[in-house]
């Protein structure tokens, strides 16, 4: 094979691909051009080409003011993707059974997927009465507990972004849809690192929620246990907060030991 063999210029523009998106994840925030450039020195016509293949595939996505770059849809269904169909779902399905045995109620792992959170997995309890809220069901990031999380881990511009985007539609009596009082309540839950829900997207409902971490310790999922109040005080519900963080931890590691999966 020769330099000018096409195969080793396939193989190249792979790994300069593989590079932007690795450099874009990373990032708290979205990057322009040169900031990208700044690790990986590429040529800059050469970065300028690649970025906009990664636009047009939908890698990539230009950030408001269009001129930074950012996760695309297509990229971030992918990361849905690969946390929700692991290789390792027999042992996330392990920690999730063992967590809502020993509490006693329905736990739940969600993912953010765009302006709302994804069940991607959830261990059932054996009361009658229970949220039914099956695998791949959406629910709104202002009035739950997993989506309150996932905004408070977010960078103050990411998230200012975010909330514009959002409709504060009330659930419940409880439901935040003061964009000040919201603010202050993710900021509590950006500090104590737990999240709760009291009765704000169903009546009688309480959750609990905490971060599953990835590479870099951002939240890529969250863990949470959902209860009604006629079996459970939010007393008792915040009882089972170190049961949590510990099931959060197994799940941080076991995705660490699978490099990110």
């Amino acid at each position: 094979m020769t330099d000018s063999d096409p195969r080793i210029e396939k193989t190249s523009s792979i790994q300069r691909a593989m590079s932007i998106l690795s450099v874009v994840a990373d990032s708290e925030l979205p990057l322009r051009p040169a900031e990208i450039n700044r690790t990986l020195q590429l040529p800059k016509p050469t970065l300028h080409r690649v970025c906009q293949k990664l636009e047009a595939e939908g890698l990539l996505q230009r950030s408001l003011d269009g001129k930074r770059l950012l996760a695309g849809p297509r990229f971030i269904k992918m990361s849905i993707g690969l946390i929700s169909n692991s290789a390792l779902r027999t042992e996330r399905s392990t920690i999730l059974r063992r967590l809502a045995e020993r509490v006693g109620e329905t736990c739940n792992i969600a993912v953010p997927d765009g302006d709302r959170m994804r069940y991607i997995d959830r261990y059932e309890t054996e009361w009658p009465l229970r949220l039914q809220l099956p695998v791949g069901s959406h629910v709104p990031l202002h009035c739950t507990a997993s989506g309150k999380l996932y905004l408070s881990s977010l960078t103050s511009t990411q998230r200012k972004r975010l909330l514009k985007k959002l409709s504060l539609i009330p659930q419940t009596k409880n439901t935040f849809i003061d964009p000040e009082l919201l603010a202050a309540e993710l900021k509590a839950i950006r500090s104590r690192k737990v999240s709760v829900e009291n009765e704000e997207f169903l009546y009688d409902m309480l959750c609990i929620a905490v971060a599953i971490t990835g590479p870099r310790g951002k939240l890529c999922a969250t863990l949470s246990i959902h209860a009604p109040k006629q079996r459970m005080s939010f007393e008792e519900v915040s009882e089972h907060i170190p049961d949590l963080q510990a099931a959060a931890a197994d799940f941080s590691a076991l995705i660490a030991s699978s490099g990110g999966a």
